[in-house]
């Protein structure tokens, strides 16, 4: 790994720093440290500095980052409540199914064991 490797690896944990984990961000930082290869292809002694005024700093890009994500974070936010409620009404519905069944079960039993008594004391 040469120098121009390191602090582009340094830079990109900083990043990940600054977005504390809210949203995930591989993707993102994968296509970044592609992107500053790249740019950086041709420069063998970079800095730290240099990658800040030419991308700006870590925590600049990591809320341009956020506040990009969070606009589809409603999106995702709604899907999943749908699907959450969609679950918990089907379980409710096959709840109610069992409890209907296993009901109809117990009044058949209970009707056969009083025929069956009688049946018996007779």
């Amino acid at each position: 790994m040469n120098r121009t490797d390191e602090i582009i690896e340094q830079y990109l944990l900083d990043i990940r720093k600054a977005i504390h984990n809210l949203v995930p961000c591989e993707t993102f930082l994968e296509g970044l440290r592609q992107e500053l290869q790249e740019a950086l292809n041709t420069s063998e002694n970079c800095t730290l500095e240099e990658l800040f005024s030419q991308f700006g700093d870590p925590e600049s890009v990591a809320q341009e980052f956020l506040e990009d994500a969070e606009e589809l974070q409603p999106k995702k936010i709604a899907k999943s409540k749908r699907k959450r409620n969609i679950i918990i009404g089907a379980l409710i519905v096959v709840l109610v199914a069992s409890f209907g069944y296993l009901y109809v079960i117990h009044s058949q039993t209970q009707a056969k064991a009083v025929q069956t008594i009688e049946v018996i004391e007779e």
